[in-house]
């Protein structure tokens, strides 16, 4: 297969007036420190400057479908925010450019200058692992099979392995699906930091008017852990059930035609099917209710939340951004694949990065010693789509907590993990971080197991 190797040049110019104040020194005439990474949790340091070098990329060529080609483009090359695409080219297309379908609100990077993240090359090709079917895939062949968009591995502080395809570059933003789920909670992990949210608390505390609602009685705690009782079903085929609801809300427009409902309407139409703090039940709900109590609580929006207490201090190189409903309500998180992994970065070095402690270190500790595989094994068991609850297929060893995943049997890894395959793998105990964007159609599960065997063997290198 034929490479394309992209030049060196930047993506994003970030502000080298505001690095100063960072670093000491102006990122346009000299480096603040060695572009190296030294071991050693918050005390792990990066040359700041206004890019990132794109030397070692790699962008596979890829074949142009057509999709939203023509004026107008055919029917069959055509994506709407009313046509759902359940076909890989339009699912893919509209992955990259969902700010051309909604609203959208910007989410800052923030004007502290451009973490670089040295490069330290390593062989990948040699990898394989087993699939559930007992045959041996390897490591390119699963690039492919999972439908991969872009991949990036960071071990010990160092970029080992970045790679584009289907027309994504280190620029392009990408949708992460419910790998944002994460991001949301480093955000309430500040707040909670801060005595600004109280994990204890029932969510009417802080949103009055879900006290009329399923979610009364809920705790923070619960929610964070997707425990609240709340019924939710996933069946896009049902027009009546939450998830379709949840989707039909999102779209509504401010119109003569159309009421504007909005999320925030939405879940106040949501109602309680068991006790809460019980099972684990996956839900888009939780976190979103969240999000609106910290939209509350700092009288900001959600997406401008995200930047100041996030996004502006990893040292991103891009802005990212989230859409929204017709009422400015937060829905699907883009970002760019380098971005996701300095957030990967900061959740292996508990809440760290370049010196500064963005997220307590107590959330991460939390996350380590307090998730409950023998709850997530029990619930799997118990939690019946038929009665309005779900989980998706996990690997056996797999807990939930505070909005991500952790594999217990897979030494304390961890990570954000998202539809259609957006994934990031966060390994503490090898020191890496791998992130995976992807759109991928078929059924997680053969995804989910290949995905963990793969970034196991990764990280072990």
């Amino acid at each position: 297969m034929h490479l394309e190797k992209l030049t060196r040049r930047g993506f994003v110019v970030s502000s080298g007036i505001a690095a100063l104040a960072l670093t000491g020194r102006d990122p346009r005439t000299s480096a603040a420190v060695a572009d190296t990474a030294t071991q050693g949790g918050s005390a792990t340091s990066y040359r700041v400057a206004t890019t990132q070098p794109n030397d070692g990329v790699v962008l596979h060529p890829y074949h142009d479908d057509g999709i939203m080609r023509g004026s107008p483009p055919p029917p069959d090359k055509l994506v709407t925010v009313d046509d759902p695409p359940r076909d890989e080219p339009r699912a893919r297309w509209a992955n990259l450019h969902m700010r051309e379908l909604w609203p959208t609100q910007t989410i800052s990077p923030g004007l502290d200058g451009v973490i670089v993240l040295p490069r330290k090359p390593l062989d990948i090709d040699p990898i394989e692992v087993t699939d559930k079917a007992g045959d041996t895939v390897k490591m390119k062949d699963y690039l492919t099979r999972t439908k991969t968009d872009a991949f990036l591995i960071i071990k010990d502080g160092c970029i080992v392995n970045e790679q584009y395809f289907n027309g994504t570059r280190p620029d392009t933003p990408h949708v992460l699906w419910s790998a944002q789920k994460s991001i949301y909670g480093t955000t309430f992990a500040t707040l909670m930091g801060k005595g600004e949210l109280d994990a204890d608390k029932p969510i009417e505390h802080y949103v009055p008017e879900l006290a009329e609602t399923g979610y009364r009685g809920a705790t923070v705690r619960q929610i964070l852990d997707m425990r609240s009782g709340v019924r939710f079903a996933y069946d896009f085929e049902a027009p009546q059930c939450e998830l379709s609801r949840f989707d039909g809300a999102g779209k509504a427009k401010i119109g003569d035609e159309e009421v504007p409902v909005g999320v925030r309407s939405f879940l106040l139409t949501l109602e309680k099917a068991r006790a809460h703090g019980k099972w684990i039940a996956y839900k888009e709900s939780d976190p979103y209710v969240l999000a609106w109590a910290a939209e509350r609580i700092t009288d900001q929006r959600f997406a401008d939340l995200i930047s100041e207490r996030i996004w502006s201090q990893l040292g991103a190189e891009n802005e990212a951004y989230t859409t929204c409903d017709a009422l400015g309500f937060p829905l699907f998180m883009a970002a760019a694949l380098r971005d996701l992994g300095r957030w990967g970065l900061m959740c292996l070095q508990e809440g760290s990065l370049n010196g500064r402690q963005i997220v307590p270190r107590t959330f991460f500790r939390d996350i380590q010693e307090n998730t409950n595989v023998k709850v997530m094994a029990e619930s799997l068991k118990n939690v019946a789509p038929d009665e309005g609850f779900y989980l998706p297929p996990v690997p056996e060893g797999t807990g939930y907590r505070s909005f991500y995943w952790i594999g217990a049997g897979h030494g304390g890894a961890y990570g954000a993990f998202g539809y259609q395959g957006q994934n990031c793998y966060i390994f503490p105990k090898h020191q890496t971080v791998v992130v995976r964007f992807a759109s991928d159609l078929e059924p997680p599960d053969e995804g989910s197991h290949l995905g963990w065997e793969i970034t196991r063997a990764l990280a072990s290198l």
